[in-house]
């Protein structure tokens, strides 16, 4: 499956997945790469561990964003655009909250 246009210069998904030696690598592809539904659901099922890891670092993340003004809110997202659609998946796919 080739990848599309992403900061890392990796073109395919095994190439990116070979790539991803550590949580750390797996969470700067989720954040960098522009995915879309079926190459996010690829990477993030071909790593469940770093995957149920990356939920649970989002459910804390927005617990703490949700004190933060909205424009502040905002501006967090606007930095990490990628991540939006990683987000839908990961909590509609187990039907879990976000908050």
């Amino acid at each position: 499956m080739s990848l599309s246009k992403n900061d890392l210069g990796i073109t395919s998904m095994n190439d990116l997945v070979d790539w991803t030696g550590s949580y750390m690598h797996f969470k700067q592809a989720l954040e960098m790469a522009a995915w879309k539904r079926g190459e996010a659901l690829s990477y993030l099922d071909a790593f469940p561990a770093f995957r149920d890891r990356f939920k649970k670092e989002l459910i804390k993340q927005r617990h703490l964003e949700a004190r933060l003004p909205k424009a502040m809110r905002d501006k967090i997202a606007a930095n990490k655009p990628n991540l939006k659609l990683v987000e839908t998946i990961l909590f509609e796919h187990n039907k879990t909250p976000l908050m």
